[in-house]
């Protein structure tokens, strides 16, 4: 198999020569270079050009930044590797959407494992092609507007992965390893994730950790029980209970008056 052809897209050129080298260095056969970019407007030039499989992409990047630059280019025949230093909230809109991305400043190893899935997405291309643009349209959709919410998650399963709106998960329960997502039209998605990554994945949405087991969305909650015991019950859309315990109950009772709920 012939190197993959790799734009680089980077406005600082350290980043850009660092990453150019460190492909020749230790990917030489996987990846051929073939152009770099410093902004997006390069960047589109390089595309139409140079028809790349792959472009590794900065995400903080002036004027326009690497989602803006996607979003400019409706028709992607190429691959997408992010590539971001710190914004917090780009990169979990980045792993709800189970895309590959870098974390600067770039670890070898974590290099050779995106180049290797790359590698594996090349020689299925044409199978995996359909959930490879579903997933990259939910990074899309998770940035856009400047949003600070997640809108859909892909979720990954035994047979493969699920898009789901966020705004229709009712709440998560942890199955050991898994977790059981529970949406409002009443289907349950188990996921190949522990609760533990939904929990941060949501954080910073309408989401609250009610128990160890559980993970509710906030906005369907529709009332709250006190428990004898401490704990209580929290009431969702269409008559489910979830347990909430005691530990994390005046929490959840402060969260329910800051959206306006009486508990």
């Amino acid at each position: 198999m012939e190197p993959l052809r790799a734009l680089i897209v980077d406005d600082e050129t350290l980043g850009r020569e660092t990453l150019k080298q460190f492909l020749g260095r230790y990917c030489p056969e996987e990846i051929q270079v073939v152009a770099m970019a410093a902004s997006a407007e390069e960047a589109r030039w390089g595309v139409s050009q140079h028809e790349p499989d792959v472009v590794f992409l900065d995400v903080e990047m002036p004027r326009e930044n690497g989602f803006d630059f996607l979003r400019s280019i409706p028709e992607r025949e190429f691959a997408v590797v992010f590539v971001t230093a710190y914004d917090h909230y780009a990169l979990r809109a980045i792993r709800a959407s189970a895309t590959d991305y870098l974390l600067k400043p770039i670890d070898i190893d974590e290099l050779q494992e995106a180049v290797r899935k790359l590698v594996e997405q090349q020689n299925a291309r044409a199978a995996r092609q359909a959930g490879y643009n579903a997933r990259l349209r939910a990074v899309l959709e998770n940035t856009s507007d400047n949003r600070q919410k997640l809108a859909r998650l892909i979720v990954p399963s035994l047979h493969g992965f699920s898009v789901i709106a966020v705004d229709d998960i009712l709440h998560c329960k942890a199955e050991n390893n898994y977790t059981s997502i529970h949406l409002r039209t009443g289907e349950n998605v188990l996921a190949c994730k522990p609760l533990k990554e939904y929990d941060e994945l949501l954080d910073g949405s309408e989401f609250f950790r009610v128990h160890k087991s559980f993970l509710v969305n906030l906005q369907h909650v529709r009332g709250f029980v006190r428990s004898d015991l401490g704990g209580g019950t929290v009431m969702l859309t269409g008559g489910i209970s979830v347990e909430v315990s005691r530990r994390r109950k005046d929490q959840l009772i402060q969260k329910l008056q800051e959206f306006g709920l009486s508990a």
